[in-house]
């Protein structure tokens, strides 16, 4: 029986010397995560492969993270001379290397932000700043809402990245912020200028790669700290179905009930809403 250490070595050796240096250092560090979860053995299966992913969705995985991962495996099991674990519609879209590297504000410079726009912002910066720090959108996502997208409590996001578009309830607590705005498509660039006027505001210190996408980043791991349960984190987040539950969430399909259900939780877990008040 092989050893992790000769698995990986033979792994290493396998990865083609022109692939960017993260790929060298990411694809073995995440088939060492997988060996240590799935056991040291000459052959794989599918279900190994699918209960990882699962256990990283589970474990708190962000989705790119769980992307990279799908391709680590594939290339994975393809040093050991054994089928693809995923077939091409299971597989993910290939990971954006600029996103993993995107820094998460801290939550204090969150509700920062948030208190310094509710006291000295536009309209413009209030409402944008509450759909981002209320559903975690990216910018682009932010960039491509229009007035017919808001309508009752309801707000329609069409999603980037392969993610799931459809309606989200808007909480009463920014209801106020975002129901009057009239929102127009714009550019992200305008967005991220938007975003470094709202650091200025609350004397924040812009760093690079800084933006919306960082109040993302540090929602999710807020949510997981603060006991949402992981499925309604992915519902309310949009991941794309083969991102949710490592996978496994292509075979799964919720409902309306289980929506409303992703919304009582994470809400009641949310760790910025109370702010907005």
């Amino acid at each position: 029986m092989p050893t992790k250490q000769e698995l990986l070595s033979n792994f290493r050796d396998s990865i083609p010397a022109w692939r960017s240096a993260s790929t060298l250092t990411r694809y073995p560090y995440i088939a060492g995560r997988f060996i240590d979860h799935a056991g040291a053995k000459s052959t794989y299966t599918k279900t190994d492969a699918m209960k990882f992913l699962n256990h990283l969705s589970h474990s708190g995985g962000k989705a790119n993270y769980i992307r990279w991962a799908a391709f680590a495996i594939a290339a994975f099991y393809k040093s050991l001379e054994l089928p693809v674990p995923f077939t091409k519609g299971e597989l993910p879209s290939r990971p954006q290397e600029s996103e993993l590297v995107r820094p998460a504000l801290t939550n204090p410079q969150v509700v920062e932000l948030i208190r310094a726009v509710k006291s000295r912002g536009t309209s413009r910066m209030k409402a944008y700043l509450a759909l981002s720090t209320v559903y975690g959108l990216r910018a682009i996502e932010l960039a491509s809402i229009r007035p017919e997208d808001i309508s009752d409590d309801n707000i329609m996001i069409a999603t980037a990245k392969h993610g799931v578009a459809g309606k989200q309830l808007i909480p009463a607590q920014i209801q106020k912020y975002v129901q009057p705005h009239n929102f127009k498509p714009c550019t992200t660039s305008a967005l991220c200028d938007l975003f470094s006027n709202m650091q200025k505001l609350a004397e924040q210190k812009h760093k690079d790669k800084e933006g919306f996408h960082s109040i993302r980043r540090r929602l999710v791991r807020s949510l997981i700290d603060n006991g949402a349960n992981p499925r309604y984190i992915n519902l309310f987040m949009r991941w794309s179905s083969a991102s949710r539950s490592g996978m496994m969430g292509v075979y799964s399909h919720p409902d309306e009930s289980e929506y409303e259900a992703a919304y009582d939780n994470i809400f009641s877990k949310h760790p910025w809403l109370k702010e907005w008040r």
